[in-house]
C-alpha cells in the first residue's frame, strides 16, 4: 500500500514541478512582452479643466511676457502666443501670431510648423476635428474654440483668410511630405468664460 501511496505523491510532484515550471515560463513571457512594447500611459485629456490649466499658466505667462496662450488638451498642445513685435513671434521659434490677430473680439491666426523638427509644434492637427475643444488664454479670459472645416491651399507665402460673421481662429501649418501645400484649420469661437484666478 505504502508502495502506491510513493508512486502517487511521485507523480503529485512531477504535476507540481511541471506548473512551477509552466508559472516560470508564462512570468518570464510576461517579462519579455512587457520589455519589447513601448510604455503608454492613459490620460482622459478631455477632463482636463481649462481652468487649472489657466492657473497653473498665468504666473508664467506674467513673468515671459505672454501675449496669450494656446491650448489643445487632447492633442497635447501646449504653447505660449508673444506679441506681434516680439521676436519670439515667429514660426522658428514658437507658434506665430499672425498680424490679421484680434485678440480682444477673439478673431485670431496662428502658424507653426509641421513634420520633423523641434519646432513642429502643429503636428497632431491632422488629428483635429469638431469634438476636440481648442483654448485660447488671453488676459481673464479663456476662448473656447471647436472646429468647422479644413482646407488644403497652395503654399505661395500668404494665405487668403475667410471672414465669418462670427469670431473664428486660423491654425495654419505645413502639409506632411508635401513642400507645396499647407492646411488651414478654422474654428468658431464657443465661449468665451471670464476666470477669477485662484491665485489672485
Amino acid at each position: 500500500m505504502s508502495f502506491y501511496l510513493i508512486i502517487i505523491y511521485m507523480k503529485i510532484k512531477n504535476i507540481v514541478n511541471y506548473l512551477f515550471i509552466l508559472f516560470l515560463f508564462s512570468l518570464l513571457l510576461f517579462f519579455l512582452y512587457q520589455s519589447c512594447t513601448p510604455n503608454q500611459v492613459s490620460i482622459d485629456t478631455k477632463k482636463e479643466n481649462v481652468k487649472d490649466i489657466y492657473n497653473r499658466v498665468q504666473e508664467k505667462m506674467q513673468e515671459q511676457k505672454m501675449l496669450a496662450y494656446l491650448v489643445i488638451p487632447d492633442l497635447n498642445i501646449y504653447r505660449p502666443l508673444y506679441d506681434i513685435q516680439d521676436k519670439r513671434n515667429t514660426v522658428e521659434k514658437e507658434v506665430m501670431v499672425l498680424e490679421t490677430s484680434d485678440f480682444s473680439n477673439g478673431n485670431i491666426a496662428l502658424a507653426a510648423h509641421s513634420g520633423d523638427g523641434f519646432n513642429a509644434y502643429f503636428n497632431p492637427l491632422d488629428q483635429l476635428d469638431d469634438t476636440i475643444c481648442i483654448y485660447i488664454i488671453y488676459k481673464n479670459y479663456i476662448y473656447t474654440y471647436n472646429l468647422i472645416c479644413s482646407e488644403e491651399v497652395d503654399k505661395t507665402g500668404y494665405v487668403f483668410i475667410k471672414t465669418y460673421p462670427y469670431p473664428t481662429i486660423k491654425l495654419i501649418t505645413c502639409k506632411k511630405n508635401n513642400t507645396k501645400k499647407q492646411l488651414v484649420y478654422t474654428a468658431k469661437l464657443s465661449k468665451k468664460e471670464k476666470i477669477i484666478s485662484s491665485k489672485s
